[in-house]
């Protein structure tokens, strides 16, 4: 069993209604023609609104499967979570996290302006050009609005960051 507990407190200290994050006894199971493989097993975690998390720990842990579960990108075998007070399906479903893959995914054909503004587009979000601008600016990225990623990879590690600030803002 892991038991893996944060700060009960948000940034001013004040308590919260509920957790961001609670796993309790969490388990997935992959079935091998060889023998079961025990990716998570029994995992307790609670992350509150505002708490700073790490998971560390050696290649094949289960770091990533955990976090693929909270984001709904794959299903536990046993035990209960909810993200944001629901099931990770009904999160996703409702937008209720942002998920950001561990290696930039951005498209060279398009220009940084149009990678970064691409959760805005998903969304449908129509006249973004301000909420993009101050993300660009926030990375210091202002000025390359109109250049392509496949020139610098320095561009597509500072767009991907930009990216990001828009997928984890609720």
């Amino acid at each position: 069993s892991s038991d893996l507990t944060s700060n009960k407190s948000n940034r001013g200290g004040a308590e919260l209604a509920g957790p961001v994050i609670s796993a309790r006894e969490l388990s997935l199971v992959f079935q091998t023609a060889d023998a079961p493989v025990y990716a998570l097993s029994k995992v307790n975690l609670e992350v509150e609104d505002g708490d700073f998390v790490s998971f560390i720990g050696p290649s094949g842990c289960g770091k990533t499967t955990l976090l693929r579960v909270i984001a709904d990108l794959e299903q536990a075998t046993s035990g209960s979570i909810t993200v944001n007070g629901m099931t990770p399906q009904e999160a996703r479903l409702k937008r209720a996290y942002g998920y950001v893959f561990q290696a930039p995914a951005l498209y060279p054909w398009r220009t940084v302006e149009r990678n970064v503004g691409l959760p805005l587009e998903i969304m449908g979000l129509d006249n973004a050009s301000e909420r993009i601008a101050r993300n660009l600016e926030l990375v210091n990225l202002k000025g390359f609005e109109k250049r392509s990623e496949e020139h610098t990879s320095e561009l597509q590690s500072h767009s991907f960051i930009s990216y990001a600030v828009f997928c984890l803002k609720k």
